[in-house]
């Protein structure tokens, strides 16, 4: 499916993402390429009969530099022979040496949520990579400073040397000098999860999602890239049994306390510890609240199961608290 793009992150920017459902582009002074970060290699050609607006070519260096930084930047990997997430190095320096994670997402809708929003602005390509070292371009006065770099911006943002061509890398740039987001609501098509990746974590990601994604779970043999496709739809069926199990969990607590209605019904076991003063009026219409909807369990979303444990865990934690 060469119409995917592919981004790798660590677990900190991960929950940024989902935090508000964005991709961020970066500053270029954040790249790891010395080409793009430190002073660009410029020659200096001067012309007496136009305007001078550069005074030396250190002054040349700074200010374009300094447009440089004016653009802000989205890196993917692209599909080549195999899928984009299938690049080990790339686990080891971007996803946060495999603990972190990759999105995938379909390059179409990506590109047109970034053209609706920025219009004319957005730039896009994959990097060209060469061997040659110490190119440079000249500059004429006659030009400025923006224009200069818009009509290199090829040689200045879109080139980089081999070494970095395992990358297969993609770029989107937008020239602004505020901060620049995209949506991934709609162009989001799926997650690889490294082979480190918290489990925990991992349920937090996905019951973030309502709709449906691909969901990978990575893992190496010899060297070689293994992915599994999964899926975590009974993710919903793990939260009602954590659900299930705090609530038997509290009843057990109370329960212990009278053993003589330990077996009894549940609705003789709620009038038995009201009437002993374990628990109070509001509490026994709580504890059936919470009974009868895990009694009728059809067709619970997993963002109302995890919020349903927290509540039920949070109201017994309170009780066992104040019993001690």
């Amino acid at each position: 499916m060469n119409n995917r793009l592919y981004h790798f992150t660590n677990y900190t920017s991960l929950i940024r993402i989902l935090e508000n459902n964005n991709l961020k582009l970066g500053n270029i002074v954040n790249t790891n390429d010395p080409k793009e970060y430190l002073e660009p290699n410029i020659s200096y050609e001067h012309y007496t009969d136009a305007k001078n607006e550069i005074s030396s070519l250190t002054d040349l260096f700074q200010k374009t530099a300094k447009e440089l930084q004016k653009y802000k930047i989205i890196c993917f990997c692209r599909e080549g022979k195999a899928k984009g997430f299938m690049r080990p190095k790339m686990w080891s320096e971007y996803g946060q040496h495999h603990e972190g994670c990759c999105l995938i997402f379909d390059k179409s809708v990506f590109i047109n949520e970034l053209k609706n929003k920025y219009k004319e602005n957005v730039i896009l390509g994959n990097i060209s990579y060469t061997a040659e070292n110490g190119v440079k371009i000249a500059y004429k006065n006659t030009q400025n400073i923006e224009q200069f770099v818009n009509e290199n911006i090829s040689y200045f943002l879109f080139t980089k040397s081999y070494d970095w061509k395992m990358e297969d890398e993609f770029r989107c740039l937008i020239r602004s000098e505020k901060e620049v987001f995209v949506s991934i609501i709609q162009s989001i098509v799926g997650i690889v999860f490294g082979h480190k990746f918290s489990p925990i974590l991992k349920e937090a990601v996905v019951s973030h999602f309502t709709k449906d994604l691909e969901y990978y779970d990575l893992n190496w043999n010899n060297g070689l890239c293994v992915s599994n496709k999964c899926e975590y739809s009974n993710y919903a069926e793990f939260y009602l049994r954590k659900c299930i199990n705090r609530f038997q969990y509290g009843m057990n607590y109370l329960c212990n306390k009278l053993d003589v209605v330990f077996y009894s019904s549940f609705d003789l076991k709620l009038k038995t510890l009201e009437q002993m003063k374990f628990i109070n009026n509001e509490q026994k219409d709580n504890i059936k609240t919470y009974y009868n909807i895990l009694q009728n369990k059809e067709d619970f979303e997993i963002n109302e199961l995890r919020d349903l444990f927290k509540n039920i865990d949070s109201f017994f934690t309170n009780i066992e608290e104040k019993d001690n």
